[in-house]
């Protein structure tokens, strides 16, 4: 929708020009309008009724045009993915080209970009049928006025100067109707190309505001309370969480170990209000989530999903997006780069955090691995000085090695912090506190490191084995988030 809103802005000055062109028309039709009523009312109705055909038919080819620009738009953007997306560069061009499938490639753009020219080609055919029809109408209408204009003249009623005068106030009011039908049309059409505009500035957020928000606590004092809560993804059946119940201490960290699917990611999107429960509640010191302003929720969280954000400007505005109210704060950037280990490579680059990211809009750009990004949407987390950290699957790109200085400096960092991991590396879960694992959207097991290694029945074992086998191989390492 916001493709398709963004698409058509461009029509909307016309809409002003417009307006002063009926207006010029009307001035026009209004001085013609007397002569021929007073000469002969029956001509009058006939232009005037050339309104009808070509207002008819002009909103029929409008129509044709907008049945074109919905069924293209989606056909057209799938076929600019493979054009600029696949085929113009990147990351993704390596693999297609190693894997030898450019032709297909080509091929499907070529597919998606004959099916968009046979459709153009299908609605100009019908659009130049109904500008014929128009023609013949408009022509057939004018030369009854001619015949009318004629037996006067023949009949020696009125003279040919008169004759002459009386043509051409007929022709300018047969053009001014003709314009004026067209403007009408052309209000027709841009108020159809608008719509996708009207829905999107009418568009209601799902997740609302509460009437009196309160401010979030500046201090958490008795923790997050998941209370019964079930979610489903909207248009889906499938329950990802169901009565689940979970409470998080202040100050506490917990890690959440699950297969993909088992609703570990979520949970987050839950607590930061992506979505809202279907039903049970989310409390923050006994206070239900949706209570709290927006602003003041996110400015007390910190995210790093797992397909973190990758801002292609300054490294410094990278890292400082997540607070931009600070973003000159370079001190409190570089704070951030050491703690996330991205200094380590910025140091390397000449223009240290003034480094642009990135090669779409300049072809000087520096490209990053995938772990790098990582580490700068990490270093971005951590300059939010926020009360709750969610990281999901914050080292998944970073060598062991980074991912072991990283973890050295968390205590420091995450002290009075509620510290949410969600991660398949067996090394990160086992620096919480508390180790949540997860199955179908239930707790099916929780405790510390220790304490679920002493079971039995080890539930972590079982998934951490299905995970990645060298997760029971590792030792966890000594220090733990606070």
């Amino acid at each position: 929708m916001i493709h398709e809103a963004c698409d058509n802005t461009s029509k909307i000055p016309s809409t002003i020009w417009r307006t002063t062109d009926i207006i010029t028309i009307l001035v026009s039709l209004i001085t013609t309008f007397g002569i021929l009523l007073k000469f002969d009312w029956r001509i009058l109705i006939i232009l005037i009724s050339l309104i009808i055909p070509n207002l008819f038919l002009s909103i029929r080819t409008s129509n044709l045009r907008w049945i074109l620009f919905e069924w293209s738009t989606p056909t057209g953007r799938e076929a600019s993915y493979y054009k600029y997306s696949l085929l113009g560069g990147g990351r993704q061009i390596q693999e297609i080209k190693v894997s030898n499938f450019v032709t297909y490639i080509v091929n499907k753009f070529e597919q998606l970009s004959n099916k968009i020219i046979r459709m153009q080609e299908k609605i100009a055919v019908k659009e130049a049928i109904n500008r014929i029809l128009l023609s013949l109408i408009e022509n057939l209408l004018i030369i009854i006025v001619i015949i009318m204009l004629v037996k006067p003249l023949s009949l020696g009623i009125i003279t040919v100067g008169s004759f002459t005068f009386l043509f051409t106030i007929s022709m300018r009011f047969s053009g001014s109707t003709l314009n004026l039908s067209e403007n009408l049309n052309n209000f027709y059409e841009t108020a159809l190309f608008l719509s996708p505009l009207y829905k999107l500035l009418n568009f209601k957020p799902k997740i609302k505001e509460d009437k009196q928000p309160l401010e979030f606590p500046s201090k958490i004092k008795r923790g997050i309370v998941f209370k019964n809560v079930s979610f489903k993804y909207p248009g889906s059946k499938r329950y990802i969480l169901k009565n689940f119940n979970l409470e998080i201490k202040p100050k506490e960290s917990i890690a959440i170990v699950g297969e993909n699917g088992s609703g570990k990611t979520t949970l987050i999107k839950l607590l930061t209000r992506l979505y809202d429960p279907t039903s049970g509640e989310i409390l923050i010191d006994g206070i239900n989530l949706k209570r709290f302003s927006l602003k003041s929720l996110y400015e007390n969280i910190g995210v790093i999903f797992q397909d973190f954000f990758r801002f292609e400007g300054l490294i410094h505005e990278n890292i400082a997006l997540s607070q931009v109210s600070n973003i000159k704060n370079i001190s409190h950037v570089h704070k951030s780069a050491q703690m996330a280990e991205a200094w380590e490579f910025i140091k390397n680059l000449k223009m240290k955090y003034k480094t642009h990211l990135g090669r779409s809009f300049k072809k000087t750009g520096e490209i990053l691995s995938v772990g790098q990004w990582q580490k700068i949407a990490l270093a971005r987390t951590f300059f939010k000085d926020a009360q709750i950290l969610c990281l999901d699957e914050p080292t998944a790109s970073i060598d062991a090695k980074a991912e072991y200085e990283i973890f050295k400096k968390f205590k420091k960092f995450t002290t009075g912090k509620i510290t949410i991991l969600i991660s398949h590396r067996f090394s990160t879960v086992t620096m919480a506190n508390k180790i949540i694992v997860i199955e179908n959207g239930k707790i099916i097991e929780e405790g510390s490191h220790s304490e679920l290694m002493r079971k039995k029945e080890n539930m972590l074992k079982c998934i951490c084995s299905k995970l990645k086998g060298i997760y029971l191989e590792l030792k966890p390492p000594k220090s733990k988030l606070s």
